[in-house]
């Protein structure tokens, strides 16, 4: 009996395993009959926070789910729960502990949803400090630790299981709706997140989390209408959290992605709260690192989102206004900026911002700011010559000249009347006397050529009568004779190229140092130093286009053209460069070949066994896919006079219209310059081809079979376009079901009959030319046998064996090359093996001692013979020797070695 009462109350024990324990707890709080039963649940609950001494385990994290989501159903109405919950929470902030290192991936989706429900709940909680609780477990879960001596999910999988949850677009929400007292930690928690991965902070994006940041920066947001401007601020006004929400900002901007990411454009609302941190943190003292911060922040949102409401939120006024200030001008702000390192890197920041202004926000801002008459008393007034003075003024120059041509176009008066033109182009001259910084050069280059593709009228007639082709001439001498070709190099030489083409344009170009100088950059390029980088196609053809201009403004150009090897330069560009360039240089030659005199340079060039015609030929048979057409283009220019080539400075976007360009045009566009190149040659100026030809013997019509074929279309492209013309009207007019009137009608049906003839006419020459090839093929082959069979090969090859023989054995050179061969072999056999065979080096040999061999003669001799002896005088008569025994007998020798 006793033994029976022992194992009941055995049986009537706790368990002590919490595993047991959860599941228990969770199975009575979700049946319908025991779900009421209070007093057990918390009695459970409380077993259950005694038996866990450090974490849950992984392998119960669905039964804590499960659990927290009972607990926050009863929470409102049964407050018991509240000090269990806060318990549960504490264990929370733990990683959960591992029965085994598998559990982290069998779990993985189930630990998802645990980072999910910690974020629900801070959504249901009502009250702050259980929120504060949640809100420091997630932050102790995503923050790194040192190791402890219990097996825990690591970092890396808490992180991995927190980006795959709902908690980043969670705390997004949060960030609109978070009150006072939990924003701090929000912001702590929301860092942490960040930090995890681009992908998170992608989530957080797509919740307009930007939005809800930049609205907290204005502390009445909450009670502020969404058409209500705030209040200026104040120097005694504080912007509670300000680093914290700024760099959250910086993380979650360094990520947007416009094509992958459904970012929505910030607010005016949100940009009045921009507005007011700005404007605080130029008004207080002490905020300078601030004020930096921000104006770097507002220039990240103007790249990021160029289309937001600058000039409705007024935040575009107040950056003008601050521009103006940093170049000098304090009428319309009293705030001042002092001579250290700080304000330096304002003034860089804001003016920059600038730069992204939409056309319509700088006409706007130009009528209200002098911001151009700023930016001139800045760039030339005198500055002292201290070494830190003279960088900051070369950086800040730089700025301003990549900045101030777009405002030019609305403020050329005024900038007429300090006589900018000129004070840039003396100041591009003194690079000539004396060599300043390269970029700040480039920056000058670059001010001067936007100045002039305004295409406005004064300026044009200013450079012209100022020098401006002599002196962008000698420096693009200066620049080529470096022994490297930099990148800014490249970028000075096109600009000035673009400034050299529109001012032969407008008919100030007479100098022929502008050819010599195209085409050694051109002779550069097809020859470049060893130092010298890759070569900008680009400027390339900048510079051919300057070239073809040149030449058809004065006959003198063209004639120094010639004389320079103009012609060969164009032809080694042409097969050298891509289709753009192609497309260019081609157009120059078929420009060049309306006169005779470039006959001799055509006919007589070749490069690598390549001649005119078959490189001409290559290009036209070039093949192009359909569906790369749209994804291969080149910017173009529609405007006449305007050089498309010189988009080269980072972000810089050119003023004048733009088309596109595909491949498939670009091709088009080489074959009828290839076509009028063949007409010059073949029609026009045939007889001086021919007599060009008698005296230099290079040029040749005779062709490969392809480039027979590819003639035959490239002499008929003219009329094979129109062909194709005839043939499009007929097919659209078929397609869209018009019938012409009867005339139309008549003159369409001829010309797609006489079209069908030309069809049958060419087929007839391509049948023939493939004909021709057949015949010339089987007259070589016919050729080859009959020599092979008339030439007496074997005689020959005898021949040459008794030549190498007779001098294998008497020339000396043939001999000591055996003796050298033999010694070689000898020697790699000798490295392989000490013992070898001197006759025969391949064989193995191997020494043998103490050894005796019998030699075994042919000849019969017989012991007991009498021996003859020798005669003491030589015989005379031939028949004594029959009767002396053989001296040359082999008897039978006992050789040792």
């Amino acid at each position: 009996m006793a033994s029976e009462d022992y194992e009941q109350k055995k049986a009537k024990c706790k368990p002590r395993n919490p595993c047991i324990l959860i599941r228990k707890l969770v199975d009575l709080m979700e049946h319908p009959i025991s779900e009421h039963a209070t007093v057990r649940h918390l009695q459970l609950l409380n077993e259950f926070l005694n038996a866990s001494h450090y974490a849950f385990w992984l392998r119960d994290i669905t039964y804590i789910i499960r659990l927290y989501e009972n607990i926050v159903r009863r929470l409102e109405t049964i407050s018991a729960y509240k000090r269990p919950l806060e318990c549960l929470l504490y264990f929370s902030a733990i990683p959960p502990m591992l029965t085994k290192v598998s559990e982290a991936l069998e779990y993985a989706r189930d630990f998802q949803e645990y980072f999910s429900v910690l974020g629900y709940l801070i959504l249901c909680l009502h009250d702050d400090d259980l929120k504060k609780l949640v809100l420091n477990a997630i932050k102790n879960l995503l923050e790194p630790k040192p190791p402890v001596g219990y097996c825990c999910v690591s970092v890396e999988c808490t992180r991995e299981a927190a980006e795959k949850s709902q908690l980043p677009a969670i705390f997004a929400q949060l960030l609109q709706v978070a009150n006072d007292n939990l924003y701090p930690l929000l912001l702590d928690v929301m860092y942490l997140i960040c930090q995890i991965s681009t992908t998170v902070c992608q989530k957080i994006l797509e919740e307009n989390a930007l939005e809800y940041l930049l609205q907290r920066f204005e502390p009445t947001w909450r009670e502020r209408n969404i058409e209500t401007r705030p209040k200026n601020p104040s120097s005694s006004d504080t912007i509670p959290h300000f680093e914290d929400t700024c760099t959250i900002l910086w993380k979650l901007l360094r990520t947007v992605d416009r094509d992958k990411v459904n970012v929505k454009d910030p607010s005016v609302f949100a940009l009045w709260s921009l507005q007011y941190a700005f404007r605080w943190s130029n008004i207080c003292p002490g905020q300078r690192v601030n004020r930096n911060n921000m104006s770097a922040l507002i220039l990240k949102f103007m790249t990021t989102f160029p289309t937001m409401g600058f000039m409705e939120s007024d935040l575009a006024d107040d950056i003008a206004i601050m521009a103006m200030v940093a170049a000098g001008c304090t009428c319309r702000s009293n705030v001042q900026l002092l001579d250290d390192n700080l304000d330096f890197q304002f003034k860089k920041i804001i003016w920059v911002c600038l730069h992204f202004y939409g056309q319509s926000q700088i006409a706007e801002l130009i009528k209200e700011n002098e911001i151009v008459k700023a930016f001139t008393k800045c760039l030339f007034q005198e500055h002292t010559t201290r070494r830190d003075h003279i960088e900051r003024y070369c950086q800040l120059a730089k700025i301003i000249l990549k900045i101030m041509p777009k405002f030019l176009e609305w403020s050329m008066d005024m900038f007429f009347s300090v006589n900018g033109p000129i004070k840039i182009l003396h100041i591009i001259e003194g690079y000539l006397i004396k060599t300043y910084d390269l970029q700040l050069l480039e920056a000058y280059i670059y001010c001067l050529s936007e100045m002039a593709l305004l295409n406005v009228e004064d300026v044009t007639i200013i450079l012209g009568e100022n020098d401006t082709v002599d002196i962008l001439i000698m420096i693009c001498q200066k620049l080529l004779n470096s022994p490297t070709l930099s990148t800014t190099h490249q970028k000075i030489l096109a600009r000035s190229f673009c400034v050299l083409q529109i001012l032969c344009n407008a008919g100030y170009m007479s100098n022929n140092e502008v050819i010599n100088i195209c085409i050694s950059y051109l002779d550069r390029v097809i020859h470049p130093n060893e130092n010298d980088p890759l070569i900008d196609v680009r400027v390339t053809a900048c510079t051919v286009h300057l070239l073809w201009e040149c030449i058809l403004a004065t006959q003198q150009l063209y004639s120094t053209f010639l004389k320079k090897g103009g012609v060969y330069v164009m032809l080694d560009i042409t097969e050298k460069f891509t289709f753009p360039v192609k497309s260019l240089s081609l157009g120059v030659l078929a420009d060049v070949t309306r006169k005779s005199s470039c006959i001799p340079y055509l006919i007589t060039w070749r490069k690598c066994g390549k001649k005119l015609l078959p490189m001409l030929m290559e290009i036209f048979r070039c093949k192009t896919e359909k569906q790369c057409d749209t994804a291969l283009k080149v910017e173009m220019s529609e405007e006449k006079h305007n050089n498309f080539w010189v988009a080269l400075c980072h972000g810089q976007q050119i003023t004048f219209h733009k088309t596109c360009t595909s491949k498939a045009e670009l091709l088009e566009s080489c074959r009828c310059r290839i076509h009028a190149i063949l007409q010059a040659l073949k029609v026009k100026f045939k007889e001086r081809v021919e007599l060009a030809n008698e005296h230099y013997k290079l040029y040749n019509e005779k062709l490969n079979t392809d480039d027979d074929l590819t003639m035959l279309f490239a002499e008929n492209y003219l009329s094979l376009k129109m062909c194709e013309g005839w043939l499009r009207v007929s097919k659209e007019l078929q397609k869209e079901g018009i019938t012409p009137v009867e005339t139309d009608n008549d003159l369409l049906m001829e010309r797609v009959k006489q079209i069908r003839q030309w069809k049958t006419y060419i087929q007839y020459r391509i049948e023939l030319i493939v004909k021709n090839e057949k015949q010339t093929e089987h007259f070589h082959e016919l050729e080859t046998y009959t020599t092979l069979k008339e030439a007496r090969l074997s005689d020959a090859l005898d021949g040459l064996k008794d030549l190498s023989y007779i001098s294998n054995c008497t020339e000396r050179m043939f001999q000591m090359r055996k003796k050298l061969i033999l010694s070689q072999e000898v020697d790699a056999v000798r490295v392989k093996n000490a013992n070898f065979h001197r006759t025969i080096c391949d064989l193995p040999f191997t020494n043998i001692y103490n050894q005796r061999i019998s030699i075994q003669s042919n000849i019969i001799y017989e012991k007991n013979e009498e021996k003859i002896p020798f005669s003491p005088v030589s015989l005379e008569y031939d028949d004594l020797l029959h009767s002396i025994a053989s001296q040359d007998d082999l008897s039978e020798y006992q050789l040792e070695c």
